[in-house]
C-alpha cells in the first residue's frame, strides 16, 4: 500500500497541516490492514499478474480513495511506483497552486475544501 503525502516534507508545514497529515497515515494504515486481512480471507483476490504490464511478480494493492478500503487496485512495485510517483507530482502542484490562491488557509482547510 502507499501514501501520497510521504514526498511532502513535514518541516515546510505549519502545525495544523502536519497534524493532517499525520491523521491520514494513521488511517492509511488501518486501511491497509484491513485490505491486508480482505486478502488473507478471500474476500479480495489479489492476481498473480500485474495488470498494467503483465509481469508475474509479487502484487500490491493500490487505494486511491481511503474512505473506500475494499476498493483497490493492484500492480506490481514498478507500476505502483509509477503511479504513487504520478500522483504526488499532482498533489504538490494541486497544493502549490492553491498556496498562490489569495485567501489560501492552509492544508488542512484547502483539504476541507475552505479554500476562501
Amino acid at each position: 500500500m502507499c501514501s501520497h503525502v510521504t514526498g511532502i516534507q513535514l518541516s515546510k508545514l505549519g502545525r495544523a497541516d502536519a497534524l493532517v497529515l499525520a491523521s491520514l497515515n494513521i488511517l492509511r494504515a488501518r486501511e491497509n490492514s484491513m485490505v491486508r486481512y480482505a486478502a488473507e480471507t478471500g474476500r479480495l483476490q489479489r492476481p498473480e499478474r500485474c495488470p498494467s504490464c503483465g509481469r508475474k511478480v509479487r502484487i500490491d494493492g493500490h487505494q486511491s480513495d481511503y474512505r473506500r478500503p475494499l476498493d483497490v487496485d493492484w500492480y506490481c512495485a514498478r507500476c505502483h511506483a509509477k503511479r504513487t510517483r504520478a500522483i504526488r507530482r499532482k498533489a504538490v502542484e494541486l497544493i502549490g497552486d492553491a498556496r498562490r490562491t489569495p485567501g489560501f488557509k492552509g492544508v488542512s482547510a484547502w483539504m476541507k475544501g475552505e479554500t476562501v
